[in-house]
């Protein structure tokens, strides 16, 4: 999610604000720790990206290459 957050120029802030305004009222610090160790739901993601008005996620289908050699190519 940190990656789809930065492709958009967002912060986790921005988030937490787009969650509350939807009515799931996370703070920022629980939001960040989520985020950071990964354990959210595909249905937590989904009403996140919804919030944020992101309407399509590209993933790649592509095991061989690094995470920092997609981000490039996203660009």
């Amino acid at each position: 999610m940190a990656a789809v957050l930065a492709r958009h120029g967002l912060t986790v802030h921005d988030l937490s604000q787009a969650l509350t305004k939807m009515g799931l009222d996370i703070g920022y610090k629980a939001l960040a720790g989520k985020i950071a160790r990964g354990t959210f739901s595909f249905a937590f993601f989904l009403e996140a990206m919804d919030a944020l008005g992101i309407r399509a996620v590209y993933l790649s289908n592509k095991v061989d290459e690094s995470p920092a050699q997609k981000s490039v190519r996203a660009r």
